[in-house]
C-alpha cells in the first residue's frame, strides 16, 4: 500500500476511526477481510458504484471471486446483486 493510500487513525472518545485517503482504499481495505455487496458498500465505505471501483482495483491487478445474490430492497422487494470477495490484490503475486 502507498503511503497516499495508507490509513491513519484519529481518536473518538469511544474507539479509534480509520480513515482512508481514497474510496478505492476504503474499498479494498474492507475486502481484505470481508465479502461485499454494493448495498454493503454503500452502507461501509459511501461507495456508490463498486463495481466501478472493483474494475479500477481489477485495473490495478487485484482478483475477485462474485457470485449473484438475491436481496431485499428498502421496499422489501428482491433484487439481484454481486457479492465480491478479494482473492488477490497485486502485491500478493
Amino acid at each position: 500500500m502507498s503511503k497516499k493510500n495508507a490509513p491513519t487513525s484519529k481518536a473518538d472518545e469511544s474507539h479509534k476511526v480509520q480513515v482512508y485517503s481514497t474510496k478505492k482504499a476504503h474499498v479494498a481495505a474492507v475486502l481484505r477481510v470481508r465479502s461485499m455487496n454494493r448495498f454493503e458498500a454503500e452502507q461501509i465505505c459511501f461507495d456508490h458504484c463498486l463495481n466501478s471501483t472493483i474494475a479500477e482495483l481489477r485495473r490495478e491487478g487485484a482478483v475477485f471471486h462474485q457470485v449473484w445474490e438475491t436481496v431485499p430492497t428498502r421496499s422489501g422487494r428482491p433484487t439481484r446483486v454481486l457479492r465480491y470477495r478479494l482473492i488477490r490484490t497485486a502485491g500478493d503475486v
